[in-house]
């Protein structure tokens, strides 16, 4: 029997063949991820939602908070921008993504119907 949908755990292989090429073709900037991880640290105070960013260049990035409070929906909220160290606060509307989970990782990453990727904080 199979449990997962009876306790709500989706199965992202078939979402990681949907974005496959654009999830194998992406780069992780690790070192950018820690310093903004690193940074944005005195800013989580009363922060309760999944935080992921979104690196633009390697100056810039958006950071989103993750909204999944509609059944079977996923949303990024944008929440800040950081460049070159400083944060700024960001307005905008919330993203529709999708959840992945690449298979052999740990961690999943959010695809938005652009095809841009934004990947869970360090913190």
């Amino acid at each position: 029997m199979d449990t997962s949908s009876q306790y709500g755990i989706k199965d992202f292989s078939e979402a990681y063949e949907k974005h496959k090429e654009v999830i194998d073709s992406y780069q992780i900037q690790g070192f950018l991820l820690k310093q903004i991880s690193e940074e944005i640290k005195p800013h989580l105070s009363g922060v309760l939602e999944g935080v992921v960013v979104e690196t633009r260049t390697n100056a810039t990035a958006l950071v989103f908070l993750v909204d999944d409070s509609e059944e079977g929906k996923t949303r990024l909220k944008p929440w800040m921008t950081w460049k070159e160290g400083s944060f700024t606060e960001t307005k905008g509307r919330r993203v529709l993504v999708e959840p992945v989970v690449p298979p052999s990782k740990k961690t999943g990453v959010y695809v938005m119907k652009t095809g841009r990727i934004a990947v869970p904080l360090l913190c």
